[in-house]
């Protein structure tokens, strides 16, 4: 005997027995956390002190003896490899069973697994060294016995799965928790929790009564063709009295009626009954019971189409309106079929996934990244207004406005000056000038369209000259790309557009009056998955779309208080026109879009402010402008759209544009050294439902 203390504090501690027997009667703890323990050896050890080890218990030679009750931790798991044997002479409480050894188990004892949670496997047999050993399954993982026991007392489960793909003669009581399995039982009692047969869809045999009591539930999988669900044998009496019947039927494609034995009774009693409900998580399939089907003392189930239409499983106007189109399929469709048998879930899945809603999205994103190319050739005729004002803080702000270069007799001279410094004559001379611009903004979804995320990045250039007075009159170009994400509908695409319009403005007595039409081409790719339960295609597409727009705003720039402001208003008009397309990939769920027309108008109301500053000897411009910007008419793009395979079109309505938001730009240019600037500045759209950042830079030289 040994009564030796051990501390467990290393990776892995081994006792080892070579050969006959030994005892361990002191104590085994660890530190630092679990730290494993393997018995090791030909020989075999007995443990009979109350140990504290929370590792993993490992018999890898020879055999162990639990004797004490407490010799192992309740939580700690317990591997029985191959060859070797764990005996248990006393009631005890492991964490988790797991191997392919043999469990022997004293007379009237109980061998309790599961209280660490874990899901393990047991492929060895568990038997009883005289009668009446019982094991219990507790916690919440899933022990999977698929070896042959012997074993003839109880079994319960108190929580958890167990599943026995092999054999016991034992009679299992299901308190909570779950049995399973395809193996061979003795009498199944539930009075709480359920019963589930199969691993997947699998047949369980029980040689004993079985009994349901009220409100405890049998669950079946079934799929598609006649017999192919699960089922349980019962070789004895059956009860199932006021119990519940849960169908988990799989996608499929169903017969108008399906039936299914569910419970095959070999006894010569007929079967007590009926169950107390019956549901099923397919939409459209209602589920029926018959209990004297095969033999005459069998059950039943018939799986058979409802009078459920798709568009009443619908949640949104967008669902219903694809689950219209697909009610108007061959009922031998597919696509139709594919729908027709999944579950309200899965169906409401389905009809997002097909809805196409990326193209309905696109034109609203595209008319609200429109804004982008107005503000700047805006900018660039108030730049024009601030630099050639009487006031002196009007001039500042110019700041705000675009790289400029302009050509006179002297110097390209790129940007506007500060003050001090002589600025570009407003006279015949040509000014050049660029902005480029980037952002990022998420639309969130209405509860019928989903979210969107957008990522832009662009440029746009110029050239005016004065024609009279402060008049100018320019032509400006430029590029933007564009990705669109919709993650909800596993949708995107990208968007290259190329820009070229024109633009007038200048001073009518105190008043500033600015204005231009900018057209622009975009080329449109765009990629979706189509997924749901059981059905999976990727479908892309390519077709071009115009923006067209017209805007102007009047201004009025003066001095306040040592501040240059500038109170505006403004009006736009945009317009969307997309071609018609088809998408390309799975043959099933393409679609077919018509040309996509929307007209957006938008009103502004704000204020711009500058104002010049030294600091340290350094000069900055600080400048900030906020309005409010209003959108109206055609605020919620929608995009008509037919199924390529049937030609059954349908409506989509993509995510609305905020019609109410306030429009930030903040920033801050500063000179360098006396031919040099740099500035900073950031943009933002804060709306219901719309954020939009931004952020520009410039940099000016002088030479």
């Amino acid at each position: 005997m040994i009564a030796n203390l051990i501390d467990i504090n290393s990776n892995t501690t081994q006792l080892q027995v070579t050969t006959g027997s030994a005892t361990q009667s002191g104590n085994i703890s660890e530190s630092n956390g679990p730290r494993p323990l393997e018995k090791t050896g030909a020989g075999t050890l007995n443990l009979t002190g109350i140990n504290t080890f929370t590792g993993a218990l490992t018999i890898s030679g020879g055999g162990l003896g639990l004797s004490n009750g407490n010799a192992v931790a309740d939580t700690a798991p317990v591997v029985v490899d191959g060859g070797t044997v764990l005996t248990v002479n006393n009631t005890e409480t492991i964490g988790s069973l797991s191997g392919a050894g043999n469990v022997n188990i004293a007379a009237g004892q109980t061998l309790t697994t599961g209280g660490n949670g874990s899901s393990t496997t047991f492929s060895g047999a568990i038997a009883e060294l005289a009668a009446t050993a019982a094991l219990t399954k507790t916690g919440g993982g899933r022990l999977n016995l698929t070896g042959d026991s012997s074993y003839t007392g109880p079994t319960t489960v108190d929580g958890g799965t167990l599943a026995v793909n092999g054999s016991i003669v034992s009679d299992v009581t299901v308190n909570g928790g779950r049995l399973g399995g395809s193996g061979r039982v003795g009498a199944v009692t539930v009075t709480g929790g359920t019963f589930a047969p199969g691993n997947s869809i699998g047949t369980m045999t029980v040689m004993g009564d079985f009994l349901l009591a009220p409100g405890t539930v049998y669950e079946v999988e079934a799929g598609p063709g006649a017999n192919n669900s699960d089922k349980v044998i019962v070789v004895g009496t059956v009860n199932i009295t006021g119990a519940t019947l849960r169908v988990l039927a799989q996608n499929g494609n169903y017969a108008a009626s399906t039936n299914y034995l569910i419970i095959d009774n070999d006894g010569t009693d007929p079967v007590a009954g009926p169950f107390g409900n019956v549901t099923t998580n397919l939409a459209f399939l209602s589920p029926s019971v018959s209990y004297t089907g095969g033999s005459g003392n069998d059950v039943v189930l018939t799986l058979t189409r409802n009078q459920t239409s798709m568009p009443g499983v619908a949640d949104t106007p967008d669902q219903g309106s694809v689950a219209r189109a697909l009610s108007r399929f061959p009922t031998d469709n597919p696509l139709f079929l594919a729908v027709l048998n999944q579950t309200a879930a899965g169906a409401r899945q389905a009809f997002d996934a097909l809805s196409g809603e990326i193209h309905a999205t696109l034109p609203g994103i595209l008319a609200d990244d429109s804004r982008y190319v107005r503000e700047a050739v805006l900018g660039r005729l108030m730049q024009a207004n601030a630099t050639s004002g009487s006031h002196t803080q009007v001039a500042s702000l110019g700041a705000a406005g675009p790289q400029v270069a302009s050509l006179d007799a002297n110097a390209m001279a790129l940007g506007s000056k500060f003050l001090g410094e002589d600025m570009p004559a407003p006279g015949p001379d040509l000014a050049f000038w660029t902005r480029a611009y980037g952002a990022w903004g998420d639309f969130d979804g209405d509860g019928n369209a989903a979210t969107a995320d957008r990522d832009l990045g662009g440029f746009v250039s110029g050239m005016d000259a004065n024609i009279g007075g402060s008049w100018r009159a320019g032509l400006a170009t430029g590029a933007s790309f564009s990705s669109v994400d919709v993650d909800a509908r596993t949708s995107s695409a990208d968007v290259e557009s190329y820009h070229l319009g024109g633009y007038l403005g200048g001073m009518t007595g105190a008043f500033a009056v600015r204005g231009g039409g900018m057209w622009a081409w975009n080329n449109i790719d765009t990629s979706r998955a189509v997924v749901f339960p059981g059905f999976f295609e990727r479908q892309k597409s390519s077709y071009d779309a115009d923006t067209g727009q017209f805007f102007g705003e009047v201004a009025y720039p003066t001095q306040v208080m040592g501040l240059g402001v500038e109170p505006f208003g403004g009006l736009a008009y945009v317009t969307i026109d997309s071609d018609s397309f088809k998408e390309h990939g799975g043959a099933l769920a393409s679609l077919r879009g018509a040309d996509i027309d929307q007209d957006v108008g938008y009103s502004t109301l704000g204020l711009r402010a500058a104002t010049t500053m030294q600091l340290g000897g350094m000069q900055l411009v600080p400048h900030l402008s906020a309005a409010w910007q209003h959108a109206f008419d055609d605020v919620t793009p929608g995009a008509a759209l037919a199924f390529a395979s049937t030609g059954i079109g349908f409506g989509i309505e993509g995510v609305p544009l905020a019609q109410d938001s306030a429009l930030i730009d903040a920033g801050l240019d500063f000179a360098l050294g006396p031919n040099t600037t740099a500035g900073v500045s950031y943009t933002g759209q804060f709306g219901d439902g719309v954020q939009d950042n931004g952020v520009k830079g410039r940099f000016t030289w002088l030479f």
